[in-house]
C-alpha cells in the first residue's frame, strides 16, 4: 500500500475580510473535507480568480465568541467614540448661527467678520458671535 497524502478539500462559504491590504491573510467561514463550517484565520493567496488557503487556525463558535470579547482589550489603536451629547451641549445657538448666515466647513462654524459689526471679545474665539444683524 503506497503512502499517498490524503487529499484535503475546502469550501469557502463566506469571506468576512482580509487582515491586510496585500490580501495575504483572511477571515472566512470554511468547510474542510465536507465537515461543519467554522471561522478560519488563514494565510491566503490568489490563483487566478480562486482564493487558496494556507496555514492558519479554525475556530468553533465558542472560540469566536471568546476572541470577539478579547480583541477590544488587545487592540493597539483605540477608536475614540464621539459623545454627541457633549458636542451639542458646547454648541450654544448653533441653529441661530446658521439662521444668521454662518456656514460650516469640515464640521466647524466659519465666522466671517463683516465690516461695521462689533465682535464680543469676552466670548471664546470659537464661539464669537456678532452683535449686529447678518444681512
Amino acid at each position: 500500500m503506497s503512502e499517498k497524502a490524503k487529499e484535503i478539500n475546502c469550501k469557502i462559504n463566506k469571506i468576512y475580510g482580509f487582515l491586510n491590504n496585500k490580501e495575504t491573510k483572511v477571515i472566512a467561514e470554511v468547510s474542510w473535507n465536507g465537515g461543519e463550517a467554522r471561522i478560519d484565520l488563514r494565510k491566503c493567496w490568489k490563483n487566478g480568480s480562486e482564493l487558496k488557503l494556507g496555514g492558519g487556525i479554525s475556530l468553533n463558535d465558542d472560540e469566536v465568541d471568546v476572541l470577539s470579547n478579547t480583541l477590544p482589550s488587545v487592540t493597539k489603536t483605540k477608536k475614540k467614540t464621539v459623545d454627541f451629547d457633549a458636542v451639542f451641549s458646547r454648541s450654544d445657538d448653533i441653529i441661530a448661527k446658521r439662521d444668521a448666515g454662518y456656514s460650516t466647513q469640515d464640521g466647524f462654524i466659519k465666522l466671517i467678520h463683516k465690516p461695521g459689526c462689533r465682535l464680543d471679545k469676552k466670548k471664546s474665539v470659537k464661539m464669537i458671535t456678532t452683535l449686529c444683524d447678518m444681512k
